[in-house]
């Protein structure tokens, strides 16, 4: 299940960034994507060793975007206007 949990938030996260108007270069979208698919093949390699080649990329891919995606999450994060981050609620007591 960990595998499997794992695998799709990568690949929602992977689409998400494919989305129009995402400021993420292509070849980390690609990526996240990439890796999803691997992943999800690799985890049958207690199934069936057909997928063990698959499985062996995946265990060098999947560290590599974690560490890729945690980085352009931070700089995506920083990029964002001062104003955008400011609440649209009114936060003073009602009176």
């Amino acid at each position: 299940m960990g595998e499997l949990s794992f695998s799709l938030f990568f690949l929602l996260s992977g689409l998400a960034m494919l989305a129009r108007g995402a400021r993420f270069p292509p070849w980390v979208r690609y990526l996240g994507v990439f890796t999803a698919v691997a992943g999800m093949i690799g985890m049958f390699r207690n199934v069936t060793d057909v997928v063990e080649p698959i499985a062996a990329v995946n265990n060098y891919l999947l560290p590599l975007w974690m560490i890729i995606f945690g980085v352009f999450l931070v700089r995506y994060r920083a990029s964002i206007p001062e104003s955008a981050n400011q609440s649209t609620w009114d936060s003073r007591p009602l009176s």
